[in-house]
């Protein structure tokens, strides 16, 4: 039975990025596992790496998009509406 080179490709980049991605503690995310990829000797694009990792399901740490700068509390007193807004 003969698979396709991308089929065989896939399969040994997807073992070495499930390993890279582990050893980073499922931190890396798709540049730094392509740029680890690359610094091992690998030549693979990077949205080969961004297509498998998707397929592996695993993703690297997001930082930001968290900070909170506004809470509306009911609590407190609201300024008077004085353009009389009608919404």
């Amino acid at each position: 039975e003969h698979r396709a080179k991308r089929a065989l490709h896939d399969l040994h980049h997807a073992e070495q990025i499930k390993r890279i991605w582990k050893e980073s503690s499922g931190r890396y995310g798709v540049r730094k596992v392509w740029q680890q990829l690359k610094r091992e000797g690998y030549v693979i694009a990077r949205c080969t790496v961004a297509r498998l990792m998707q397929k592996l399901d695993i993703q690297g740490v997001w930082r930001g998009k968290n900070k909170q700068t506004t809470r509306s509390r009911d609590d407190q007193k609201r300024a008077d509406d004085l353009v009389k807004r009608n919404f």
